[in-house]
């Protein structure tokens, strides 16, 4: 076995620091392009046809978004179709919240201004907290079972709000879900730097995608109320 590719199999914090900071830069690069990618899905799902079908068909569409996540989870390991997997799934997702988006807009009078808010909030958030990992060299790794919980926790309290819906109960389940998914960026930045491996780039970028993704929603969702 080569140096490269016995290096590639080892933990990222057994690496040598050059070799851990270009493991950092593809990570980053991957979360960025995804990012992209998920633009150019929102830009596509904002087309009037485009959205009024996703629209009228929003809970198959979110299911669909569920089914290719766990697809894309499932192809990380297969280098090349896991860059596709990771890009396929922005843009669909991108497409997905092209609603979201557009309510976003009619709140605003056809303004982008709370689109550019709950961005602005979700990046601050998610590069504080992935600074002070990266800084602190904090191990967040211990968070894993008590986000399960509060991910459980966060359910169950949506399924409440649907039977007994109110602002109180809005707001409660805006703030908890705002808390737990700055825990989900602490965990996955930890994991990403101290137990994957250097081949696993584009697990890492999907990892953070998915967490900046599920906070934009919820800070976009608690701008929105």
């Amino acid at each position: 076995m080569s140096y490269t590719a016995y290096a590639h199999a080892l933990p990222v914090a057994s690496l040598r620091i050059d070799e851990r900071l270009a493991f950092v830069g593809k990570v980053y690069g991957f979360f960025l392009l995804s990012l992209l990618t998920a633009v150019c899905g929102v830009f596509f799902g904002l087309q009037p046809m485009i959205l009024h079908y996703v629209g009228e068909h929003y809970v198959l569409f979110s299911f669909a978004e569920i089914g290719l996540l766990w697809a894309a989870g499932r192809l990380m390991y297969k280098p090349g179709v896991n860059k596709l997997a990771l890009f396929g799934f922005a843009f669909f997702s991108g497409v997905v919240f092209g609603p979201i988006c557009y309510s976003l807009m009619a709140a605003a009078g056809g303004s982008p201004i709370l689109i550019y808010k709950a961005l602005g909030l979700t990046g601050t958030i998610f590069i504080g907290l992935t600074v002070y990992v990266h800084v602190t060299k904090s191990d967040f790794s211990y968070l894993g079972s008590s986000l399960i919980i509060g991910l459980i926790t966060l359910l169950v309290l949506t399924l409440f709000y649907f039977v007994f819906p109110s602002n109180t109960f809005d707001l409660i389940i805006s703030g908890v879900g705002a808390a737990l998914l700055s825990g989900f960026v602490l965990y996955d930045t930890s994991r990403i730097m101290r137990k994957m491996s250097g081949n696993q780039y584009v697990e890492g970028a999907l990892a953070l995608y998915v967490d900046f993704l599920n906070l934009f929603l919820i800070i976009s969702r608690w701008i929105n109320r």
